[in-house]
């Protein structure tokens, strides 16, 4: 949590004006699982970050979060772990960096879920 935060704070001294920063979370917050009390919290904590800060970004930068569930490509990993998600493919994943970076939003919460 802290060193996607630090990013933001050290980096707004270095991005462009007009700037985009993407962060990275989790669906746990919304949806959690047993023993998944850390990744629940940092996840959330990400989120708040985001719609918190947007309004007080520099020079006109931006900041958004990509939240998505299991990844189809980590569902042999974490799968069992998830019973009744719907893994999402990581093209998907891709496609809501590309809104982010590429798209006029500040402030959101990305979900990627099925």
């Amino acid at each position: 949590m802290m060193g996607q935060i630090n990013l933001v704070r050290i980096g707004q001294e270095y991005i462009a004006d007009n700037g985009s920063f993407t962060l990275i979370s989790g669906i746990l917050n919304v949806k959690p699982i047993p023993y998944a009390i850390a990744d629940a919290t940092t996840s959330g904590a990400i989120d708040t970050f985001v719609k918190c800060v947007a309004n007080e970004m520099p020079r006109g930068t931006r900041i958004n979060v990509v939240n998505p569930t299991v990844l189809e490509e980590a569902w042999e990993v974490y799968g069992e772990m998830m019973p009744g998600f719907q893994p999402v493919p990581s093209k998907l994943v891709g496609k809501a960096f590309e809104r982010s970076v590429d798209g006029f939003i500040n402030g959101e919460v990305l979900f990627v879920d099925a």
